[in-house]
């Protein structure tokens, strides 16, 4: 599900659309359990993506899942480098 959703937004044309995708994902980096399978799968990308979208929410909350996913233990931090 989590690739089906960092695909969706990174391909996105609706604001609507990246907007969603980016709140999920910001939802999902809160999860302790969840944010190495969130680095392994590369959502980092469609995060710095979706940054530099032109619609401001979404540009919110991809840098609230990206704050999120920097929270982590030391080897989460390292797997974002």
């Amino acid at each position: 599900a989590v690739e089906i959703v960092s695909s969706v937004g990174i391909k996105a044309k609706d604001a609507r659309v990246q907007r969603s995708a980016a709140r999920c994902l910001c939802n999902l980096a809160i999860n302790k359990k969840l944010r190495m399978l969130l680095l392994d799968l590369d959502v980092l990308t469609t995060l710095h993506s979706m940054s530099r979208s032109l619609d401001v929410v979404s540009q919110r909350f991809a840098a609230l899942a990206q704050t999120n996913l920097a929270v982590g233990t030391r080897a989460e931090k390292d797997k974002m480098l």
